[in-house]
């Protein structure tokens, strides 16, 4: 349906290099670059609808429209959520937590996809009953209330994050809440047999925001002393992950999906582990 209305929260990212921005309620957007850079493309991403590349000089000139996605059905499921065959997925909360943020220093949006495997359990008919979100809480985070969005992915030939299946949403965590549970039986997201990823974006707006100040150690003889930088809530909860886990986690920015243990995890504060969201499933037939 073509309505040319505004759309809140789009996310769009440089292509080319670290840098983007996220539109506000009204669909408006500021972004600063060089004059240099102005043909160079920015990817345009909202739930629901085309993503959709144009050049700095196109977003510049005027407004840019988005068509909403057409979704194919490559089946038809009809019959009743049973209920008799139910599993719940709990954190391990052995593993090391820590805070997953934005991952960029602020440079751009992003999401974080984690891929969810059907339960071993589940012969044949398998639904994401109920989702549980859960957040790093820190005084720096205090009184905000932050939006974000919550994606779901089917797993593509490649093994990663594929189309989006309905079901996603723009999310309100609550002001020092730690942890967001989602009633999900209604939105009918079946697991089959390859699995799915559970996605979680960023929106770099302005009721996000909230100043970190903190000491960086640039080298062995160099130390940033109450650094302020900008970030964007929410954190989300995560653990360090060994990497024969098996859960693929993959990060989205402006080359597309990247699988994160491909990432430099050599830092001593990861331990060469991986850092995965954290969530509490619960499935049923």
């Amino acid at each position: 349906m073509d309505t040319k209305k505004p759309l809140p929260y789009v996310n769009m990212v440089l292509t080319s290099r670290s840098l983007g921005a996220s539109a506000n309620k009204d669909g408006f957007y500021a972004l600063q670059v060089p004059d240099s850079i102005m043909n160079e493309k920015i990817r345009l991403t909202y739930l629901g609808f085309q993503s959709k590349e144009v050049t700095l000089n196109s977003l510049a000139k005027g407004l840019v429209y988005l068509s909403p996605k057409t979704e194919e059905l490559s089946e038809v499921f009809v019959g009743k959520i049973q209920r008799n065959t139910r599993y719940t997925q709990k954190p391990d909360w052995s593993l090391q937590t820590i805070g997953i943020g934005n991952l960029n220093g602020g440079l751009y949006p992003s999401v974080l996809a984690r891929k969810i495997e059907k339960p071993e359990k589940f012969q044949d008919i398998c639904f994401l009953e109920e989702l549980t979100i859960y957040f790093y809480q820190t005084s720096d985070q205090k009184g905000i209330a932050p939006k974000f969005r919550l994606h779901f992915y089917k797993v593509a030939k490649n093994g990663q994050p594929g189309d989006e299946i309905p079901g996603g949403k723009l999310l309100t965590k609550a002001s020092g809440k730690s942890r967001m549970r989602l009633d999900l039986l209604k939105e009918k997201i079946r697991i089959p047999k390859e699995g799915i990823f559970i996605g979680l974006e960023h929106l770099f707006i302005k009721e996000n925001q909230f100043s970190e100040v903190k000491d960086y150690i640039i080298n062995d003889s160099l130390v940033a002393t109450n650094y302020k930088t900008t970030k964007y809530a929410p954190i989300y909860l995560g653990s360090l992950q060994p990497r024969f886990y098996d859960n693929a986690i993959y990060y989205y920015g402006p080359g597309g999906w990247v699988r994160i243990e491909n990432w430099d995890l050599s830092a001593k504060f990861f331990g060469n582990k991986i850092p995965s969201p954290v969530f509490k499933l619960k499935f049923t037939d």
